[in-house]
């Protein structure tokens, strides 16, 4: 650290896009902890004034090669102190992405032909360079580790003002503290304006939205009494404009609405538990459970026990009595058992069979159609 502290961090190895991006920040902060943008910015101004008094000064002057040294020194530093932000990140990335954030690196600030982050191709222009305010576009960069979406910004959008609500659990105040933050993450998730020949007036999705727009967005994802209670609070003709000012007023409003919703909910219980459910009474039915249940504990159980199964096959031997044994003799041999001859049935008696069941049928249908005969007589007498 700059005033020799110690700091520790978390090294990233794999995660979620969110892990990453969480990250990205932390990496911005050991730069400002590090104060390497104000030390580039004063030795740019030193350089700047020493290039001034150079400038009027000729070869041959005493001074103009200490002049000159002293400039190029500053270049250095300057160009180390830039180089220093970019291996700063290399500090909180597991050795096995070292090399994943050179490439970037070199894709990103060392080559000359790249696209802009308005979709411009530079093909003959020179390369950014390692800069800090370049590290901006590596980062997007480095989210593409975890997303492949191009337009990972605006499905983002989409999926936060469409399916992100509000849980009966949260309070109004860590739902939009949520959505904050998933705010924060926008200008690091790849947009279609970064795509090469995007129109010049296509929006940019990963551009924070400001607390007028903000606003808007987070009422709906509320409950739905909580909104209503809000604009009934704030009166006709309100315009939301301050996220702040929005969660001082939820904080007022929130714990009455939930307050009368755990009271309507409790009034609507005790009026159902009067209400005839039209069955027999539980008691009844669960004395005769009892009744039920202990009479048959009361019946003996009565225990079977083969003694000859219990010599040459025990897991049989509780099925029946020695008397009743069908599977051995009294010497211990297996009885034989004759099989069942089934004899086929002839086609004589199977045409019996049939002939039986359609004279039965046909007389059914002969009282069923002569009851309709009746009824229909009796509609037409009377």
């Amino acid at each position: 650290m700059a005033n020799g502290a110690d700091m520790y961090y978390i090294i990233f190895k794999n995660g979620t896009t969110e892990d990453l991006i969480k990250h990205i920040l932390l990496h911005k902060s050991l730069v400002k902890a590090l104060d390497l943008p104000n030390k580039v910015d004063t030795l740019t101004r030193d350089r700047a004034g020493r290039q001034a008094a150079f400038q009027l000064m000729n070869e041959g002057d005493d001074g103009f090669e200490e002049a000159q040294a002293a400039i190029e020194e500053l270049t250095r530093d300057i160009a180390a102190t830039h180089l220093r932000g970019y291996e700063t990140m290399k500090l909180i990335l597991d050795p096995s992405l070292h090399e994943p954030w050179e490439d970037v690196v070199t894709r990103m600030c060392d080559t000359a032909n790249y696209v802009d982050e308005n979709g411009v191709r530079h093909p003959n222009g020179p390369a950014r360079g390692r800069l800090l305010p370049n590290l901006e576009f590596c980062y997007i960069e480095m989210v593409r580790w975890t997303t492949n979406k191009r337009n990972a910004a605006e499905l983002q959008t989409l999926y936060e003002n469409t399916c992100v609500k509000n849980h009966f659990s949260l309070t109004s105040i860590q739902f939009i503290n949520r959505k904050m933050v998933l705010n924060k993450y926008r200008p690091y998730l790849p947009c279609l304006k970064l795509e090469e020949n995007s129109p010049a007036a296509l929006t940019r999705a990963s551009t924070p939205l400001t607390d007028v727009e903000m606003c808007p967005i987070l009422l709906t994802g509320l409950l739905q009494p909580v909104t209503v209670a809000y604009w009934a609070y704030k009166g006709h003709g309100h315009f939301p404009t301050d996220v702040e000012a929005m969660k001082r007023d939820l904080a007022v409003i929130e714990p009455q609405v939930k307050l009368s919703l755990h009271d309507q909910s409790k009034a609507n219980q005790n009026g159902n538990s009067g209400k005839k459910t039209g069955k027999r009474g539980n008691d009844s039915s669960s004395s005769r459970k009892q009744r039920g249940t202990s009479s048959r504990r009361e019946k003996k159980r009565v225990y079977k026990l083969c003694e000859k199964c219990a010599k040459h096959s025990p897991e049989v031997k509780n099925t029946h009595n020695t008397e009743d044994c069908l599977k051995w003799n009294d010497d211990g041999s297996p009885r034989e058992r004759k099989e069942r001859k089934v004899k086929p049935k002839s086609s004589a008696s199977f045409k019996k069979e049939l002939h039986a069941m359609f004279t039965e049928w046909s007389c059914k249908n002969d009282k069923s159609s002569r009851r309709r005969d009746d009824d229909d007589d009796d509609s037409t007498s009377s």
